[in-house]
């Protein structure tokens, strides 16, 4: 059996020219020399297209074996690379073609390919040199161990640009394809983390109106290397900001909501900001234009003794019947104020012809007013005495941005003449 013993990975960035193999001390006092990492232990922020030498140990614990010794690695899926039974391929070299390879054997300066290795690693048993392998080359034929021997092999290689920034990479040495028999640890290279969040805005859907004033704000932010934050925020029609919230979050990928309610009526931006772990930021590729609109919904219904209509949540849908069961109707909306017999409804009042009904409608949106109290009036050509007595106040919801207030004088029953009636119903635009 063949046992493969390895320190994780040795990694040089060299500050000047140094022995290409000997004994470690020599090694890390020449020049400043210094390992990346220590025995069996793994590396992370690890710059793509640098050159990286990594080094194992392997140990014949059975009869003599001779192996040819390839470079393999995969991404890292499992919950570490000893458990990475996937996804396993020979490193290419630089003069084959690299491809879409993640790893590619390279070249160095500071040894030549085939030459011998020295004992740099702890290990137990006895000695035969292994190999130094670079491009052309990425794997070493054959090295023969008699049982109880063990060997060093190095292999010079650069994570190329086709590796995802953050992702963890896992490195072995098989025979040829085939894995040998153990490995008690198995090399992880973790690449510096460049790249920023993906963030993309969900909802409201960009140019939006929104008539009720509640929003929920939705945006999604994925990155590979994980997620730390993502924030919201949104900008008035002045360019100041109206709302900034930042939420903590985790993972490769994240969905984050926040519901604004009450929003004032203006002309809105949007957009989420997101953080990973290594601190790159983002934003989704454009802001999004939100407008906030509040709306007077009327809707005409018949009572089971009059005529009536109604003032709903914009949104909800009403059948009409005739305007009245004797004639026209007209609706108008006018200054709040103390109504009087024969007060006429013009521009006296700022009175607004809003509708005239004839046989039936489904509603009329007053979307051109501003905040403030109003009165609304409906105009009934209709002989009789008209009940005047409101049962259906609660049927108007503060959601939709006004409210009906059943006060004193809020009901007011007029007769001109014997034929026209004003029934006014007051409403004041809700402030937030």
């Amino acid at each position: 059996m063949t046992k493969v013993f390895f320190d994780d990975i040795r990694v040089r960035k060299y500050s000047a020219n140094e022995p290409t193999t000997g004994t470690v001390e020599s090694e890390q006092s020449y020049s400043g020399a210094t390992w990346k990492a220590a025995e069996d232990t793994a590396v992370t922020n690890q710059s793509k297209n640098e050159n990286v030498r990594l080094r194992f140990s392997v140990k014949n614990t059975g009869g003599q074996a001779e192996y040819c010794y390839l470079l393999q690695v995969s991404q890292k899926t499992a919950a570490t690379c000893e458990d990475q039974g996937t996804g396993w391929s020979g490193v290419p070299t630089n003069s084959s073609g690299c491809g879409s390879a993640v790893a590619c054997m390279t070249s160095s300066t500071y040894f030549n390919d085939d030459d011998n290795t020295t004992n740099q690693l702890t290990s137990e048993g006895a000695w035969t040199p292994g190999r130094m392998v670079e491009d052309p080359s990425n794997l070493t034929c054959a090295i023969t161990l008699n049982q109880d021997y063990f060997t060093e092999l190095e292999y010079n290689f650069q994570l190329t640009d086709n590796s995802v920034g953050g992702a963890t990479y896992c490195f072995r040495v098989a025979n040829l394809n085939m894995p040998i028999d153990n490995y008690t640890t198995v090399a992880a290279i973790t690449t510096g983390d460049t790249t920023p969040p993906n963030v993309t805005l969900i909802t409201p859907q960009n140019d939006t109106t929104d008539t009720d004033c509640n929003v929920t704000f939705t945006c999604n932010a994925t990155d590979i290397g994980g997620l730390a934050n993502i924030a919201l925020y949104v900008w008035n029609s002045t360019g100041g900001l109206y709302y900034n919230n930042t939420k903590t979050i985790s993972g490769a990928s994240n969905q984050s909501a926040w519901n604004l309610t009450g929003m004032l009526d203006d002309d809105y931006m949007w957009n989420c900001l997101a953080y990973d772990s290594a601190g790159n930021s983002n934003w989704a590729d454009d802001n999004w234009t939100l407008r906030i609109l509040h709306v007077i919904s009327v809707h005409c219904t018949t009572g089971a003794e009059k005529n009536e209509f109604d003032i709903y949540a914009p949104g909800e849908e009403y059948a009409c019947a005739n305007g009245t069961s004797d004639g026209n109707a007209s609706i108008y909306v006018c200054d709040n104020r103390t109504w009087s017999d024969n007060d006429p409804l013009d521009d006296t009042y700022n009175c607004v012809n809003v509708v005239n009904v004839s046989g039936s409608f489904s509603m009329v949106n007053l979307t051109s007013f501003d905040i403030g109290s109003y009165d609304i009036v409906l105009d009934n050509d209709m002989d009789g005495y008209y009940n005047a007595t409101r049962d259906a106040v609660d049927d108007v919801t503060a959601e939709s941005g006004f409210i009906i207030t059943p006060q004193p004088g809020t009901f007011a029953l007029v007769l001109i003449g014997l034929s026209v009636l004003l029934l006014f119903y007051r409403i004041n635009k809700k402030t937030f």
